[in-house]
């Protein structure tokens, strides 16, 4: 097993590592880098530093450990610039498929979630690469932060594509496990990214959860939260 990660690991990382050489090689040929190849360039780095992040993960798991939080703070502005800066990075990664994010927020900024940062970011790059990767041609993806009683904060990625059969939704968090429809439209795949989402939300004592209506797929990250929170950060 520990060869057939090291595999996916490289054939995963190799795709935007190349990538990122070129876009540089490119800016590098103008007298004047334009911003856009470094836009790239940034979101090409965070791509493959939430890989790696997500096969730390697995390896983790694989090997039988314990996924240890390291727990900070975040509140809702910091969870909104999580967002803006990861919707920022899959657009440009995707701006031939024409998809815009659209964000709303109905949560106060005095309350706070504790969060492994890394963990957090990991997921939520993870469901938006998902969203734009499965959603159709120009239309949009919809964020949304939300607080709720029983203390639970929501984050909620919404695409219009691919449908989920109902027959999928029992194995959609299983590990290894990719749905016939998904690997049609976009081949590659080691079928672990939701599994390690699942498994870092549970470290986080939050959850993960999907929920399709006809052609509408919401996927939605709860964490517990606590109000009046300072989080000096």
């Amino acid at each position: 097993e520990r060869l057939r990660l090291l595999v996916e690991l490289e054939h995963s990382l190799k795709t935007p590592v190349l990538a990122a050489y070129r876009r540089a090689e490119m800016a590098l040929e103008r007298e004047q880098p334009r911003r856009e190849d470094l836009v790239v360039i940034r979101a090409l780095c965070a791509k493959v530093y939430a890989q790696l992040s997500t096969f730390r993960v697995f390896a983790r798991l694989a090997a039988g450990e314990k996924v240890e939080p390291d727990l900070v703070p975040l509140s809702v502005s910091d969870l909104q610039r999580m967002l803006h800066n990861a919707a920022q990075d899959t657009g440009a990664l995707e701006s031939r498929r024409g998809n815009r994010f659209e964000f709303t927020t109905e949560a106060p900024d005095d309350i706070a979630v504790d969060v492994d940062v890394n963990l957090l970011e990991m997921a939520v790059r993870s469901i938006l690469d998902n969203a734009t990767k499965y959603s159709y041609p120009e239309t949009p993806v919809r964020i949304a932060i939300s607080a709720h009683k029983g203390d639970q904060l929501e984050i909620s990625v919404s695409n219009k594509g691919l449908r989920l059969r109902p027959a999928d939704l029992p194995h959609v968090f299983e590990r290894g496990w990719r749905s016939s429809s998904a690997a049609s439209v976009r081949g590659e795949g080691s079928g672990i990214g939701l599994w390690v989402v699942d498994q870092a939300m549970k470290a986080l004592d939050g959850s993960v959860e999907i929920h399709p209506s006809d052609d509408i797929t919401t996927v939605t990250l709860r964490l517990p939260y606590s109000e009046n929170a300072n989080t000096d950060r």
